[in-house]
């Protein structure tokens, strides 16, 4: 039986409630259902993609992981949402908005992917989740700049207990995922307070879920259940090496590749100024034999 939240955010107690959200679908595969409480029947391919991950790479679940990637193997698709770009999948910009496009029923559970609309996002910058990613996408692509300029942005928007971006407005509500996403990028570029900050305000939402609010005594109060997004990306910020993972060895790339050839920038440096090192003694000793009257 799933467990609706988990009391705080170690790696364990990640682990076993992704486990208790396990379903199987054949007698190869299954996946994880979004949540015990408010998505019981709907299993997402983005959000299983985050949860493969995390049962392969930090809980050691190998045998679960396994039949969750031969879940995703039979619905493939070319888009995981934004979040993909955490496993090295990029993303083009600009942003747009998502759809949830049911793809099949199996044994009750609806099968969904993220689909990208036409629909660009002009106000991206209001979302707190967007500017993280956005971050991410430029550590990705080595600039660095672009991407410290997006996490002050982000910065704007924390009041001390969450993210009051434009998803709050309207829900009355923070939501834990933003932190957990506020934590890589920064853990990326090194900017430690900032991770501190984000890490110990996760670190107060008691109960963990994936919606909380703030009591009158500035407790932060998980309401609702928790869900596998919210989860994963706590797992990944706390506890996994993508924050390192994310950041581009010196190296060019072809747009059109995502993890194909790269040629590393310091081996193309240094094939430069070799070359550029042997014309000049080339010239050095023509002009010598030029003086000698020997050319």
């Amino acid at each position: 039986m799933s467990s609706v939240n988990i009391q705080n955010t170690n790696l364990s107690s990640i682990c076993d409630f992704l486990v208790s959200l396990y379903v199987d679908l054949t007698p190869s595969y299954g996946c994880l259902k979004e949540s015990p409480q408010v998505e019981p029947d709907r299993c997402y391919t983005s959000t299983n993609l985050l949860g493969e991950y995390v049962l392969r790479n930090l809980c050691k679940n190998t045998a679960l992981a396994d039949k969750v990637k031969v879940f995703l193997n039979a619905y493939p698709t070319d888009f995981y949402d934004y979040t993909q770009i955490l496993l090295l999948k990029p993303f083009t910009l600009p942003f747009t908005t998502i759809e949830h496009v049911l793809v099949n029923t199996v044994n009750n559970i609806k099968i969904y992917h993220v689909k990208r609309t036409s629909t660009e996002l002009t106000d991206y910058y209001e979302y707190a989740n967007l500017l993280a990613l956005k971050s991410v996408l430029h550590i990705f692509n080595g600039d660095f700049n672009q991407a410290r300029y997006e996490l002050d942005r982000l910065s704007a928007l924390f009041n001390g207990y969450g993210f009051k971006d434009k998803s709050y407005q309207a829900l009355g509500k923070y939501e834990t995922y933003k932190l957990a996403l506020a934590i890589i990028p920064n853990k990326s570029l090194g900017i430690s307070d900032r991770v501190s900050l984000y890490t110990n305000t996760l670190n107060r939402v008691s109960p963990v879920t994936s919606l909380y609010t703030v009591d009158p005594s500035g407790n932060l109060v998980g309401e609702g259940d928790l869900n596998v997004e919210t989860a994963s990306l706590i797992a990944i910020a706390l506890y996994s090496t993508i924050p390192q993972d994310i950041i581009p060895k010196p190296l060019i790339t072809t747009p059109i590749l995502e993890r194909g050839l790269r040629i590393e920038l310091i081996s193309v440096v240094q094939y430069v100024v070799n070359v550029m090192v042997m014309v000049l003694l080339v010239l050095v000793i023509l002009r010598f034999l030029f003086k000698l009257k020997l050319w």
